[in-house]
């Protein structure tokens, strides 16, 4: 179910769902498939890498500041961009495992349409 909030009207939409995707309907047409694999490992290594960058970043605030550097805006601008290429490149190089297990879900929900 979805409610949406009182500026868009405050609808409650009910929400079908299919192993985790939401259900396609009647109405949709054929020019609507299943994305192709290549997209679909895309998007994965791309929520895998959005995932590894909260982590770092969690795991960054709970070291106690301090050290032999100082802390400025500029330290924390390049920390925060090398957390987000050490994130691409672990994703890329298989990660966690979360890519691969949201890819085979996706597969499955798709193939069972």
């Amino acid at each position: 179910m979805i409610i949406l909030p009182p500026s868009f009207g405050g609808e409650i939409l009910p929400q079908r769902t299919t192993g985790g995707v939401p259900a396609r309907n009647a109405s949709q047409t054929a020019s609507q498939q299943a994305p192709n694999d290549e997209t679909l490992r895309a998007v994965a290594t791309s929520f895998e890498a959005l995932f590894l960058r909260q982590l770092l970043s969690v795991m960054r605030s709970s070291v106690p500041q301090g050290g032999l550097f100082e802390e400025t805006p500029a330290r924390r601008l390049l920390e925060e961009m090398r957390d987000d290429q050490l994130a691409e490149e672990m994703a890329s190089a298989g990660g966690i495992g979360l890519a691969k297990i949201l890819l085979e879900e996706w597969r499955r929900a798709y193939n069972d349409e």
